[in-house]
């Protein structure tokens, strides 16, 4: 189920969520705009938070200047969710002089009266990436934010485990690092493929995930592309028929 703050700022997101077909409703809630518990690693629950800010509106900078977002806001999201998101929509850019503008209509105006430069706000949104490990999203429009969401919230209800984006340059070894005190993320460690592996990726019947078997049972490879099917066979999940085959290929026959 995907909780909505019922104030001004989240809820006026609820007709575009509707429109996905997901689980939502409004329910006040003492932090964040958008909140939602999905899949974490092992099996675990992992709970999500998003905080909307707007550019258009000035709070984005009214609470970045005022304190508001990093000293009570994002310290209770920190302390009650595992994964937090802010999004920050506008579009926006640094002007020639340097100073922050965003779009508003059809031309880009200062924003906060040209009293705050493109660098303080990126500097600020850095930090927070950084330093409180929370994920920095920008979106264009509230449309954007909405399918921003339903996005991240579909993905969410996937296990862990069967998310498999990252698998081209996965070694399939977990890793952990600690963020922070309390804190424990999930990370993955990429690696480029062994030369013996992106060959066997390229065997029909082979693929991805059975040319790590295969990078695993042969040394070299010259010691793949000369062995016999029988040797193929001696590999979990590659029967006679695929083992036939691969021989074939490797040896030029048709």
């Amino acid at each position: 189920m995907l909780l909505i703050d019922p104030r001004v700022g989240s809820v006026d997101l609820l007709p575009h969520l509707q429109k996905f077909d997901i689980p939502c409703r409004t329910e006040p809630l003492e932090y964040g705009d958008f909140v939602f518990t999905g899949h974490g690693p092992g099996g675990t629950t992992r709970t999500y938070a998003f905080e909307r800010k707007r550019l258009l509106t000035g709070d984005m900078i009214r609470s970045m200047r005022d304190g508001r977002l990093s000293g009570h806001q994002l310290i209770g999201l920190l302390d009650t969710y595992h994964s937090i998101h802010l999004i920050v929509e506008g579009i926006y850019r640094p002007g020639r002089d340097g100073i922050l503008e965003y779009l508003k209509g059809n031309r880009f105006v200062p924003a906060d009266n040209g009293r705050i430069m493109y660098r303080e706000l990126d500097a600020f949104l850095t930090t927070l990436s950084q330093i409180c490990g929370v994920q920095v999203l920008r979106s264009t429009s509230d449309y954007e934010t909405a399918v921003m969401l339903a996005t991240r919230y579909l993905w969410s209800q996937k296990p862990w485990e069967s998310h498999r984006g990252h698998l081209a340059l996965h070694d399939n070894t977990p890793a952990w690092e600690r963020l922070s005190a309390g804190v424990v993320r999930p990370t993955v460690r990429l690696i480029k493929p062994s030369l013996l592996r992106r060959v066997a990726n390229q065997i029909d019947k082979i693929g991805w995930e059975k040319s790590k078997l295969v990078a695993e049972h042969f040394r070299s490879v010259r010691a793949m592309a000369n062995a016999e099917a029988a040797e193929w066979r001696r590999i979990d999940g590659v029967g006679k028929t695929i083992a036939d085959s691969v021989v074939k290929q490797l040896n030029g026959v048709r």
